[in-house]
């Protein structure tokens, strides 16, 4: 790789850090029950410790009367060890306590979004499920990101319109996965 080669990478990489630094700013500390987890916040997102029962509540742009909203949480399941193929099976009780309460709500069923297990960048295991409804006219998203740090397990809820899963969808993924145990 000749010298050009090299400053164009080095240039681009500098780059990236500066765009990233704009829309995330720094990994900040969140303790939840006396554990420490790194997460890069957007800069336009607020912070509430404690809204709700939520250890940290990230809320994003308001926009329409509504915003997309990530919940973080430490479970009481302490040291569990995530058997893929048993949360395979508690789909159907998900998706029947989920259709209760859509029907006790008015609400309507758009469609599930399977059992899913992913990796993120810093963590190695997360376990996904969720699903897509409709209340007052709308349209929304829910999903729940189970994971785990120094055998305690944590966990993710997301709601959002799906109007704004469209705009936010990334941002809130990318919030997600720069999550670090400390």
């Amino acid at each position: 790789m000749n010298l050009k080669q090299v400053n164009t990478r080095i240039s681009l990489v500098i780059l990236a850090s500066v765009v990233a630094q704009q829309v995330y700013g720094n990994l900040k500390n969140f303790s939840v029950n006396n554990e420490n987890l790194k997460i890069a916040t957007p800069k336009n997102w607020q912070v509430a410790k404690g809204f709700l029962s939520s250890a940290y509540t990230f809320f994003g742009p308001y926009k329409d009367g509504r915003r997309p909203v990530v919940s973080l949480n430490e479970t009481k399941l302490g040291d569990y060890n995530f058997n893929p193929k048993e949360l395979e099976k508690t789909q159907n009780e998900y998706r029947e306590g989920r259709l209760k309460w859509l029907k006790r709500n008015k609400g309507g069923l758009l469609h599930f979004i399977p059992y899913k297990n992913i990796k993120w960048p810093h963590i190695g295991e997360v376990h996904s499920i969720g699903y897509n409804y409709t209340l007052l006219g709308q349209q929304f998203e829910e999903r729940t990101y189970f994971f785990k740090c120094k055998k305690k397990v944590f966990n993710y809820s997301v709601l959002m319109t799906l109007k704004q899963k469209k705009n936010h969808n990334q941002t809130i993924l990318d919030l997600m996965k720069s999550t670090k145990c400390e």
